[in-house]
């Protein structure tokens, strides 16, 4: 029973036991039911220890999708400077939206200026899901001159993309662009107003 393996795991990773966290991910892909967020949680309890066998089992292109994806999201909470390099090939090889866009949330992370290219390459993406998270990686990369791709993402037809590019222009001090789109009554003046009027402090996981 898979339910019976799931509890088994888990209680195992409660031990925060390193020598369980590859035998338990290399059999994840039976633990349907498991929630995401809560298996991450308990992966990253362990701490840097559980670095290198999620590097292993993230970059593996022959590993179950589900379990890279938690991979990946356990190397972004434990913040996995070093990986960084390997994310941006993913970036560029994968074409699964779920594990793009864990990639895109873990460059965010780790990821340094120089990365922004395949970011910005990856915000032009067909997939509404992908340019999300690609203009929300780059308002952690982003520098100066990418005002003008914040700028365009407004009008993108993701009214989520268009929030987040909105952030994006509030971040880099671009204060007058989004007051000269409520002046001209923009479609989305209303968004840049709300961006405006809040404390970056409260914006939490906008």
């Amino acid at each position: 029973s898979s339910k019976v393996a799931m509890f088994a795991a888990s209680a195992l990773l409660k031990t925060q036991k390193l020598v369980y966290v590859e035998q338990i991910l290399k059999s994840f892909h039976r633990f349907q039911h498991w929630n995401l967020n809560s298996l991450i949680s308990l992966l990253s309890k362990i701490g840097s220890d559980a670095i290198p066998i999620s590097r292993i089992v993230y970059l593996d292109r022959n590993e179950n999708l589900r379990t890279r994806i938690v991979a990946a999201e356990v190397l972004k909470k434990l913040k996995d400077y070093a990986i960084a390099d390997d994310v941006v090939e993913i970036l560029d090889k994968e074409t699964d939206r779920e594990l793009l866009a864990a990639s895109l949330r873990l460059i965010s992370q780790v990821g340094q200026q120089k990365h922004r290219p395949i970011v910005l390459k990856l915000g032009k993406s067909p997939d509404d899901v992908i340019r999300i998270n690609a203009v929300k990686a780059l308002r952690q990369l982003c520098i100066d001159e990418d005002k003008t791709v914040f700028q365009q993402a407004i009008d993108d037809p993701s009214p989520w993309v268009a929030i987040q590019a909105a952030w994006g222009l509030k971040e880099l001090g671009d204060l007058s662009f989004l007051n000269e789109m409520v002046a001209n009554k923009h479609r989305r003046a209303r968004l840049a107003l709300q961006v405006m009027s809040i404390n970056p402090e409260l914006q939490g996981n906008t």
